[in-house]
């Protein structure tokens, strides 16, 4: 995590990549026009630092949601007092969770994110619970093949998708600590959250998403706080987009003004 004191700037924003990156995956070009307006600070998600956490020890149980959840509770406490969330992917549902009954959080912006990634019977809007299953598997018994498949799987609907899944991988160092983050996109469900947020929330799908429906803020009552964009891409948009930043900053201009979803 990067230090609050280290930016005079006094308007906080928070980032959290998605599963099988570290904070390290964020284009240099957008840190950099972020930090001209914010104090940017990185966040790890659990298990994808590459360093061993505390966080992750068995005493605080088998259950995902349980160590995400103490996670959060470590990680709140280092915040300042008041910040902005961005969150990709996976990174977006902890996004949501971290911001739920938190007085601390101004504005949230979720990229590419579902508020439940697994399709059940009340949710047809994500991945089949058996392809996520048999991902888990293969992950399992080859790691580097299986971030290959990951990364063309993101890449798709992206600018030289070939060239970017590459690039990408080179990213995404198969370790077994990340199988926390998959359990996660297995059981998270942040419908509930995302209902009842009362921060302005910015939510942004792109067209070509083959992880991540466009559609399923369609399918869903989301909170009148919230607004949906829609961009050109794949899910990897987000480390491609050359106005990621204008986007951002705009929404989270004091000038700003939410506009409610039309459902």
């Amino acid at each position: 995590m990067i230090s609050p004191e280290a930016c005079p700037v006094q308007v906080n924003l928070v980032l959290i990549h998605g599963w099988g990156y570290d904070n390290s995956c964020w284009p240099d070009g957008l840190v950099a026009q972020l930090e001209r307006h914010f104090n940017v600070i990185l966040l790890d998600l659990p298990g994808h630092s590459g360093a061993p956490e505390p966080v992750l020890d068995t005493a605080y149980g088998d259950d995902c949601v349980d160590q995400l959840d103490a996670w959060l509770d470590v990680t709140k406490a280092q915040l300042p007092n008041r910040y902005h969330v961005l969150g990709w992917s996976l990174g977006g549902q902890v996004a949501i969770r971290l911001a739920h009954n938190n007085s601390h959080v101004d504005r949230l912006i979720l990229l590419a994110t579902n508020a439940k990634f697994v399709r059940d019977h009340d949710w047809q809007h994500g991945m089949s619970l058996g392809l996520l299953t048999q991902f888990v598997e293969k992950y399992q018994a080859q790691p580097a093949k299986t971030m290959r498949r990951f990364a063309s799987l993101q890449a798709l609907g992206c600018e030289q998708s070939k060239t970017f899944a590459a690039q990408m991988v080179a990213q995404m160092a198969p370790e077994s600590s990340k199988l926390l983050g998959l359990k996660l996109l297995h059981t998270l469900d942040e419908r509930a959250h995302l209902k009842a947020l009362t921060r302005p929330c910015l939510i942004e799908l792109a067209t070509d998403d083959q992880l991540v429906p466009k559609d399923w803020v369609e399918q869903w009552v989301l909170a009148p706080t919230c607004m949906v964009n829609l961009v050109a891409g794949g899910h990897a948009y987000v480390l491609q987009s050359e106005t990621l930043a204008s986007r951002v900053i705009a929404f989270l201009s004091p000038q700003a003004t939410p506009v409610t979803v039309t459902q």
